[in-house]
């Protein structure tokens, strides 16, 4: 098989789905239900904390490597080796970009604000 443009991608596209599956519909579902249990106004910090989970940070940000790795097989058709190559640096760039994100996060994670500005005050 020369033509490792066909396999890779969609290779990629199910480890996206299954990382989709496992990891983001469930953080999803949890914000979904946060946001139906808590009243209007401020955000609580458990949503806020949801919001900046390490575990959804990483994998929504290792699909953003899995889909340019994606876009560059589509468009490139490359061979079997340079598929992998492309493959293996794609993801290995969200995972690179997922470490950056969360290292700008660690500690800065933003507090709810306690009233409405005052410009949104009716």
């Amino acid at each position: 098989m020369r033509d490792g443009w066909r396999p890779a991608p969609i290779e990629l596209f199910a480890l996206a789905g299954v990382g989709a599956g496992a990891v983001v519909d469930p953080a999803v579902e949890r914000m979904r239900a946060t946001l139906e249990t808590e009243p209007d106004g401020a955000a609580s910090d458990g949503l806020i904390e949801s919001l900046v989970e390490p575990k959804l940070a990483r994998v929504v940000w290792v699909m953003f490597g899995a889909d340019l790795a994606i876009v560059m097989l589509m468009t490139a058709k490359p061979g079997l080796s340079t598929a992998l190559i492309t493959a293996v640096v794609g993801l290995a760039l969200g995972v690179g970009l997922a470490e950056r994100d969360l290292r700008q996060r660690r500690g800065s994670v933003p507090s709810a604000p306690s009233a409405p500005p005052a410009a949104l005050a009716l």
